[in-house]
């Protein structure tokens, strides 16, 4: 993994930054996406004595911005080797009180940000012949959860896409991965919940030791992991 430039998406915190924390531990030279330039700053910081990290705040909803990213990292590092798309919002709550503006930001980010920043990747990595595109998801795209219908439909949709997408590009040497993990305490929860199920929630860094493991099995050239399911040992909350 030495020297792979790895793009993640939604860096900041949760699941992000512990993907990139694990990651450049492992050497590899990160781009990291976040949504603001305060956020930038604090970021930059955090990794301030990590060499090879670029922090590149923006608009994820924006295309032509997050074209503007790819080019850039291509024109100052090279090409990326694996896309991260983790970036991710969620708003539960009863289908019937659901605002449609609520509903159009989960599939701004869960759905379409994730599409865009794979277009915008796909195309080298496919002429090289090799690449890593690993899609942070939710077990949400499989199981029936109540009050999670916006979320769900959004991380089903991507979970859709991803599944014909890793069909399409068997042959080109590119491989596509989902990692869905179960409750795991990130700010996606409210402060109650936390404090009531925590501890029976997986944590942050669970799931980027599973990300990190994926590359490493993947770097084989005969191997595809597919999907990598994660709940907490206690099961769904």
């Amino acid at each position: 993994m030495k020297n792979k430039i790895i793009w993640i998406t939604g860096a900041s915190r949760g699941i992000g930054f512990a993907c990139a924390k694990a990651l450049a531990a492992r050497g590899a030279k990160l781009v990291l996406s976040c949504s603001s330039q305060e956020t930038a700053r604090a970021m930059k910081k955090e990794f301030a004595e990590t060499p090879d990290v670029y922090i590149m705040p923006f608009d994820i909803r924006n295309d032509v911005a997050i074209k503007k990213v790819v080019q850039k990292v291509k024109l100052t590092m090279g090409q990326v080797d694996i896309l991260i798309n983790n970036a991710g919002i969620a708003k539960f709550g009863a289908a019937v009180e659901m605002s449609i503006e609520d509903l159009y930001d989960m599939t701004a980010i869960n759905f379409r940000a994730l599409v865009q920043c794979t277009q915008a990747v796909l195309p080298q990595m496919i002429e090289s012949g090799s690449g890593m595109i690993i899609n942070i998801n939710s077990v949400v795209s499989q199981k029936v959860f109540a009050y999670c219908a916006a979320y769900s439909a959004s991380k089903a949709a991507a979970l859709a896409y991803s599944r014909s997408l890793r069909e399409e590009l068997r042959s080109t040497g590119v491989k596509i991965v989902d990692i869905l993990p179960g409750a795991t305490e990130t700010d996606i929860w409210d402060d109650k919940s936390r404090e009531e199920s925590g501890t029976r929630m997986m944590q942050p860094g669970d799931v980027a030791a599973a990300v990190d493991h994926a590359i490493q099995a993947m770097l084989n050239d005969r191997l595809m992991i597919e999907e990598m399911v994660l709940r907490p040992q206690g099961g769904d909350l």
